[in-house]
């Protein structure tokens, strides 16, 4: 079986300690292994830095960069530069991703050959309350 092609996941980060955990962890669990992922933290305030480095420090994969904040575009460009990937993808902090997502990516690319594969994607938002539940 040839060697999957390296993917490189790029994930900008700005306060996000609400959801980075969740959204690390999706990509930890990818079934495709063979993965970059590049946590670029854009001078949280929060507690985001310390979530990502805690990750940094069990997971091989990861590779952790924390700059000055220069705004979400700068920090992809940033992402783009460090990578050593075959692939790119991008994933936002708030995100998750299904465990299969980035293997069926690649699986796309490779089969057509394409410089760009994109996928539908689902947007969850919380639940609007209720006139009866305001205060």
């Amino acid at each position: 079986m040839p060697e999957q092609p390296l993917v490189s996941i790029i994930v900008p980060i700005y306060n996000a300690q609400d959801h980075i955990a969740r959204c690390v962890e999706s990509i930890r669990r990818q079934t495709y292994r063979n993965l970059e992922i590049l946590l670029l933290n854009d001078g949280s305030q929060d507690v985001s830095l310390e979530v990502c480095k805690m990750y940094a420090n069990v997971d091989p994969r990861i590779v952790l960069i924390d700059k000055a904040n220069s705004g979400v575009a700068a920090t992809r460009n940033m992402g783009l530069r460090e990578a050593r990937g075959k692939y790119l993808q991008f994933v936002d902090a708030d995100d998750t991703i299904q465990p299969y997502a980035t293997e069926l990516l690649v699986q796309r690319a490779e089969e057509s050959g394409a410089d760009l594969v994109i996928a539908h994607y689902n947007r969850i938002t919380p639940p609007r309350p209720r006139a009866e539940d305001d205060p």
